[in-house]
């Protein structure tokens, strides 16, 4: 939608909220829909617009379940990246969101912008000052904050509602290495049964858009006595303000054992309000064993679960996604070793588990990229879709950086390149937003 035409329309609501007849109101508000910025702003000019915005009927009117398209949508990245003049001997760094082209970043915007211009009160007093992006989801950032690393600074931006909170700090965690995730209260509402017995409540009022919201965190560190690597857990919620006492975790992996390495994807899978992180473990003489380790939003409990599938994709790269429905599923990755294109990735699996816990596959497709695009396994970044039925793969050039991102059809295979006007390393965050789950938990 121009945005001239979204003008037009926000200004007449402000001007005739409680004149048009419901079904009228209703009718320009589903057109309005394909643009989600400018449904926001329509939803801040009148209670009466709020609460029909809100209303599920209506969210699902404008994004039915059973369409073509899904109701999640990645709208950018989150990327530290250098600015101001490049040609000095220290150049300045900082965290920025760059849109996506065409992917609906208006929502925040169709400009490369600070992050700190997108929550006024942390650019004051200069919070975010070398703030590295950790983690995002659903209009919720988190970010490690550049406070030395004798502990663990961590703050949560809220860039819809334009805050920013500061966590406690973690105590004497001396690590660079931490896996994160956020939880929003929309998470709540997605057991495994469908919805959950638990609402959180929310943290601001409700006119600010605000969002509840819980961080896991998972710190990993060296033993300096057995130089052993250890795993702890902790979680922080918004309604509580505090951090929970750490929890081991991963002990039974038996890592730091002679000839073993245990590898824990950085990127986790948030499906029915649960988070899953893909773990590979090598022990020496013996299978490459994968598992999930899943901990719970609303009980904070963590279980590990053992993979079964066929060792045969030991050889190529697998990652856990969520289907459109909210089911888990894992993507490999396959490779041929063919003379003329070693490594090169042609088709892609996806896998679901039964009901008696054994993974099998689902659906594998031809990949169809754009001519003359080839995606080299060891040498690409990939992220899962949430729900949006996608895969982002980046291909980084010699120095880990990027200037375009390939998006994966994955049941078609259809492959489509967006390019950025910003070229991005292979830390950045993407952040996709589920709107109906947005709007629902923001307006209710």
């Amino acid at each position: 939608m121009k945005p001239e035409m979204e003008a037009i329309i926000t200004t007449a609501a402000a001007a005739s909220c409680d004149q048009l007849p419901e079904d009228v109101v209703l009718e320009i508000l589903v057109r309005v829909s394909t643009a989600p910025a400018a449904l926001f702003r329509c939803a801040a000019t009148c209670k009466r617009w709020r609460a029909l915005i809100a209303d599920r009927s209506f969210l699902r009117r404008c994004w039915p379940e059973d369409a073509n398209h899904p109701s999640s949508s990645l709208v950018g990245f989150f990327n530290t990246q250098p600015h101001g003049r490049m040609d000095v001997a220290e150049s300045s760094h900082s965290l920025f969101f760059v849109p996506l082209p065409g992917g609906g970043g208006s929502i925040l915007g169709s400009r490369r912008r600070f992050l700190s211009s997108l929550v006024p009160g942390a650019s004051e007093d200069g919070v975010l000052d070398g703030a590295h992006e950790v983690a995002a989801r659903n209009g919720l950032v988190l970010v490690r904050l550049d406070r030395g690393y004798d502990s663990l600074h961590l703050a949560v931006c809220d860039v819809l509602a334009g805050t920013c909170v500061v966590l406690p700090p973690i105590e004497s965690v001396v690590t660079n290495f931490v896996d994160c995730v956020i939880f929003t209260d929309a998470d709540y509402h997605r057991s495994s049964k469908g919805r959950s017995s638990v609402s959180p409540p929310s943290s601001s009022s409700p006119a600010e858009h605000s969002a509840f919201f819980k961080v896991v965190v998972i710190v990993h560190r060296s033993s300096v006595t057995d130089y052993k690597l250890k795993y702890n857990l902790y979680t922080f919620s918004s309604t509580e303000a505090r951090w929970s006492a750490p929890r081991k975790c991963l002990e039974e992996l038996g890592q730091g054992a002679a000839g073993s390495q245990v590898f824990l994807e950085k990127d986790a899978v948030v499906c029915r309000g649960v988070a899953h992180w893909l773990i590979t473990s090598f022990l020496l003489h013996k299978p490459t064993k994968y598992y999930t380790f899943e901990v719970s939003a609303e009980t904070d409990q963590a279980t590990l679960t053992e993979l079964s599938f066929p060792t045969a994709a030991n050889d190529h790269a697998q990652l856990l996604s969520a289907t459109a429905d909210g089911t888990l599923s894992l993507l490999i990755c396959m490779h041929e070793e063919l003379l003329q294109e070693p490594d090169c990735i042609r088709r892609l699996e996806t896998w679901t588990r039964g009901n008696d816990g054994v993974w099998f596959r689902k659906r594998a497709v031809e990949l169809k990229p754009p001519p003359g695009a080839r995606f080299y396994h060891g040498s690409v970044q990939m992220w899962p879709g949430e729900k949006s039925g996608k895969l982002l793969v980046v291909h980084d050039d010699d120095h880990g950086h990027f200037e375009g991102v390939y998006n994966v059809d994955v049941e078609t295979g259809f492959v489509e390149e967006q390019r950025f006007r910003n070229n991005l390393d292979v830390f950045a965050v993407p952040m996709e937003i589920d709107f109906p789950a947005l709007f629902a938990t923001r307006l209710g």
